[in-house]
């Protein structure tokens, strides 16, 4: 899946002067993601302005065929629009900086499942624009269910998430938290908590060497995989699940023994209507549940989970709807991953 650009920018030759050349021409190397995103600084030249009057600032002469990068006025490289490794995986810029030219190599590493494929099994409707803000969610994810409670009393009922705010009470999630495939529609998304009823009902799962469940879907799509993981024993031994585990989640967080279950949830993203999946939830295991005034162990008697595609406003992609979209020319712009469309006649 397609990461943002974050501090990945790697100056591989801070300063080096090409042997043969005048010393008024310094070459420079980059090497940046293709996926890095657009207004994000490469490199900056400010230093070797400094001795060069204001009136002369630095403009980009050549090496630029699809008008990837701009050079402002400071010297600053800045990417104006998607890089391609497969378009063009190295660009020798050519730039004026008051009476000296200044080289710089920008070189693209190829990203994984970048740039995205657009996939209509999985496009989504585009939200209309609208004053609430909160609902910020690509999905409307709805819990419906029955529990019995220690004493035998039978509650229902039934939850709509429709915002960030819902599904993570505390602080929105990170991004390596909610992870899209390139193109088969397939959504995971990362869960860990260390409220200790939460934790309880974990470890109860894991002690009964429950380590998946699943929702059955009542249409022809697959259904909800959820899988358990315990940070706490050595995954190393297990090669099949620790790949998948650090596929999406970073080192760090598998290494850190603060932690003690994780949940990865993946299921394939509805196009244009609701999904009801029915889920297989094991009666003896003790579930918290909380409502109004109501905090209670209970049994899970039955749990359903509908998923509702609502789609982002016009400029936005993502399962929080968080990303800038980068198509133009009138293409249509994927909300599941950003992948463009274009229209007929591009």
């Amino acid at each position: 899946m397609a990461t943002i650009f974050q501090a990945l920018l790697v100056v591989t030759s801070c300063l080096q002067v090409c042997i043969g050349t005048s010393t008024t021409s310094p070459a420079f190397s980059v090497s940046v993601p293709e996926n890095v995103a657009v207004g994000e600084t490469i490199f900056s030249l400010t230093w070797i302005q400094a001795g060069e009057k204001a009136e002369l600032p630095c403009n980009k002469m050549e090496g630029d065929p699809y008008n990837r990068f701009t050079v402002t006025k400071n010297c600053t490289v800045v990417v104006a629009n998607p890089l391609d490794w497969s378009v063009q995986p190295v660009y020798l810029l050519n730039i004026r900086s008051g009476h000296r030219n200044t080289s710089v190599q920008v070189e693209l590493t190829d990203i994984n499942g970048y740039p995205p494929v657009y996939n209509e099994t999985c496009q989504t409707p585009v939200r209309p624009y609208s004053n609430r803000k909160t609902e910020d969610l690509l999905f409307q994810l709805q819990f419906s269910g029955e529990v019995v409670t220690e004493s035998g009393d039978i509650l229902s009922g039934n939850k709509v998430y429709h915002n960030t705010s819902d599904l993570w009470k505390i602080k929105p999630p990170f991004d390596w938290q909610i992870q899209t495939d390139n193109g088969d529609c397939n959504v995971h998304i990362v869960s860990y908590d260390t409220y200790i009823d939460y934790l309880n009902t974990l470890q109860q799962l894991w002690d009964k060497n429950i380590h998946q469940l699943k929702c059955t879907s009542d249409s022809k799509l697959p259904g909800i995989v959820i899988d358990l993981y315990n940070l706490k024993l050595n995954i190393e031994k297990d090669e099949p699940r620790r790949a998948t585990l650090k596929k999406y989640v970073p080192e760090s967080v598998v290494n850190n023994r603060d932690l003690n279950f994780l949940l990865i949830w993946s299921w394939p993203f509805p196009t244009t209507k609701t999904v009801s999946y029915s889920c297989d939830v094991p009666s003896d295991i003790d579930f918290s549940f909380k409502s109004n005034d109501i905090r209670a162990l209970v049994n899970i008697e039955y749990l359903d989970i509908g998923i509702t595609p609502v789609g982002c406003p016009v400029g936005k992609y993502g399962l929080r709807c968080q990303r800038d979209c980068i198509c133009k020319n009138g293409a249509r712009c994927h909300g599941f991953n950003g992948a463009c469309k274009c229209p007929p006649g591009w």
